[in-house]
């Protein structure tokens, strides 16, 4: 009997890591993440009896890539999803090398294995669900993108790019409805604030009990995962709120017109 498979995915920054330790702390869950994950490996991993009976990918990276997920076996789709300003605000504060042998460090949202790679996939994706607006944003962002020079050390125009990411990353969703591929919305802020609720409430859609582990996924875990995430703390619910210290008026003011009207959509204000 084939494995049932969990996907986890949405923008990153928004939470699927926090997810994903969550979920493979339950003992008929096995977590796998983008940094371990290969794409040829999939029937392996649906067919491997270590991995039964809910094998779970945690795959941001993969948003877009509905048809090769939706023929998957009794698939369960949770789809992270975070305040915008927060997500931009992360996205601009992680920093990763340029290249392994490079001591030079740039953000996550002008790097470009970061935002600029995932926006790229995205208007792949969406070529023929981009209305003017989204054409006007990303003809700007294609502007911005190629001046690197300035980009680097601009943060105005790195609120920008983070806000055009989360906002494609969301506009993913209608490829969702489109090929009826169900899924669950999962609010940060809530998994959060109120994880046992949260994680009830998603447990009972895969028909699975409440375990305690979910909530000591970091005594369970050690080292970083990818996005320098510690796999040792525990849920805090004081990362919710942290772009009003660190995102100016001017900045809060760019994003909205970018974000605001998908944002209010899902209850963001």
């Amino acid at each position: 009997m084939q494995n049932k498979t969990i996907l986890i995915t949405g923008c990153q920054r928004s939470g699927t890591t926090l997810l994903n330790l969550i979920l493979d702390s339950h003992p008929e869950i096995h977590g796998i993440d983008e940094a371990d994950f290969k794409l040829e490996l999939l029937q392996s991993y649906l067919n491997d009896s270590k991995f039964h009976p809910y094998v779970s990918f945690k795959l941001p990276n993969f948003s877009a890539a509905v048809r090769t997920f939706e023929v998957l076996p009794n698939l369960k789709v949770f789809w992270s999803i975070r305040d915008y300003r927060d997500v931009i605000s992360s996205m601009i504060n992680l920093t990763l090398k340029v290249s392994m042998d490079s001591s030079k460090t740039l953000s996550w949202v002008v790097h470009p294995n970061g935002a600029p790679k995932e926006i790229k996939n995205c208007i792949t994706s969406l070529q023929h669900n981009l209305d003017d607006d989204l054409m006007h944003l990303i003809e700007k962002y294609k502007i911005i993108i190629n001046n690197r020079s300035v980009l680097e050390n601009d943060r105005e125009q790195q609120v920008f790019i983070g806000a055009l990411c989360w906002r494609l990353k969301q506009e993913l969703l209608s490829l969702y409805d489109s090929n009826k591929v169900d899924y669950s919305i999962i609010y940060y802020e809530n998994l959060i604030r109120k994880p046992k609720e949260e994680l009830s409430n998603l447990l009972n859609r895969l028909n699975l009990k409440w375990h305690s582990d979910m909530l000591n996924h970091h005594k369970l875990h050690t080292g970083i995962s990818i996005g320098k995430t510690d796999n040792t703390k525990p849920i805090d619910s004081s990362n919710a709120g942290k772009w009003k210290a660190f995102l100016t008026p001017n900045e809060i003011t760019i994003a909205e017109k970018i974000c605001a009207t998908i944002a209010y959509s899902f209850g963001y204000q």
